[in-house]
């Protein structure tokens, strides 16, 4: 599942579940993609899917906005 948020100026934030079989993590990974067209990633481990899941259905514009301020520094 993904969610993309898209900003008046053009730059993206994509957003998606995913898990690692390797340590059995739970994950969220996130990528902005800038002006640019530079892609800049974070991802962000979770113990359980339902952390992992609450995590992915709260995430809403706001909080693509804050990721995005976050990587423009």
């Amino acid at each position: 599942m993904e969610k993309n948020f898209i900003f008046n100026n053009g730059e993206t934030v994509n957003i998606k579940k995913d898990f690692n079989s390797e340590n059995n993590t739970f994950l969220t990974q996130m990528v902005f993609i800038g002006e640019d067209q530079e892609e800049k990633q974070a991802t962000v481990s979770f113990q359980t899917e339902v952390e992992r899941d609450t995590m992915f259905e709260n995430y809403g514009m706001e909080s693509a906005e804050g990721f995005a301020n976050f990587i423009r520094g």
